[in-house]
């Protein structure tokens, strides 16, 4: 994984291993079918939890690197994970280039890498700069959901997105 910025407001840590990782792309990949519904200009597609996909969050909640999230809530890493809200796999979507604001101050959304994830993929580009990280299969980027996201418009990334409540 290449060396990524870091912030008060977001940072990159290890998630799962690469080979669960790309097992959970390939049951994505494997369940799209032709007459999936026009989503309009929604970023990503929620995919049906499969096998891998659970897997992926089992062993993130269970045994993931914690400690971007302990630092962007001021908790202790060993607290972290009671703050578990929801999962979804997510497949990025090709669309309209896009721009989400950030509204959700007790939130952090983590994007887990099912594969490469960059932002020529899916993966937005965050805050008022536009900052661009690029994901290893397995990696996760930590979000604050007050954050700003630009999404490119080009898709075909695989994802899982898990919502962190901190209220």
């Amino acid at each position: 994984m290449p060396e990524q910025e870091t912030s008060d407001e977001y940072g990159a840590s290890n998630a799962i291993s690469p080979e669960l990782a790309d097992a959970a792309r390939q049951e994505i990949l494997n369940s799209i079918t032709a007459s999936n519904p026009d989503l309009g200009d929604q970023p990503w597609d929620y995919r049906p939890y499969s096998t891998k996909t659970r897997e992926a969050v089992k062993e993130f909640i269970e045994n993931g690197d914690k400690e971007i999230l302990a630092r962007l809530t001021n908790l202790p890493a060993e607290n972290v994970a009671d703050r578990f809200h929801r999962a979804y796999p997510i497949l990025f979507r090709n669309t309209k280039a896009l721009h989400l604001p950030g509204g959700l101050p007790n939130h952090i959304w983590t994007f887990v890498a099912f594969g490469e994830l960059m932002f020529e993929n899916g993966l937005p580009a965050l805050g008022p700069s536009n900052v661009k990280h690029e994901l290893g299969s397995g990696h996760a980027l930590h979000v604050k959901g007050d954050v700003d996201m630009w999404f490119s418009g080009t898709g075909g990334g695989t994802a899982l997105i898990i919502d962190w409540k901190f209220y």
